[in-house]
């Protein structure tokens, strides 16, 4: 413990202190004494079952996005006389952008558990794969609008 930053030992007896055993977070508490470094309050990490505390504020509002031009797709040609279409590349677009997002997010928030700050933040596999699919769809159905 003696020779770890200040950063990492604060991480320990804070956001990762689930991760360590009580003599390691004692022993880490008792270096940061040693150094003078007060340990502030012990910040919560989202739970498991809160999914939504992990997603930010870019993913929330692409989510609305997606929703509202949706409910739009629906609703504009069945209130409308005009024959009114809202492209349907455009919807995959804004859905392949929120997936894109869920996956930096989740990247970013869980990405390098396992008590090591050098651990590498990994991609969630399944939200690549949907994203990247979603992402081909858009530019598929994009290339037929533009033919048309």
């Amino acid at each position: 413990m003696a020779g770890l930053p200040d950063g990492e030992l604060l991480r320990i007896v804070g956001v990762d202190r689930e991760e360590y055993r009580s003599e390691a977070l004692k022993f880490a508490r008792a270096e940061l004494g040693r150094r003078g470094v007060a340990i502030p309050e012990p910040m919560e990490r989202p739970a498991a079952h809160e999914p939504v505390a992990r997603i930010s504020g870019r993913t929330k509002t692409l989510l609305g996005i997606a929703c509202a031009y949706t409910l739009a797709a629906k609703l504009v040609p069945d209130m409308s006389d005009a024959n009114i279409r809202l492209s349907p590349s455009f919807g995959l677009g804004i859905v392949s952008a929120m997936l894109w997002s869920m996956a930096w997010d989740l990247r970013v928030t869980i990405g390098g558990r396992g008590g090591s700050a050098r651990a590498e933040r990994t991609w969630h596999k399944g939200l690549v794969f949907w994203a990247g699919l979603v992402t081909l769809a858009a530019a598929y159905f994009g290339s037929r609008e533009l033919q048309k």
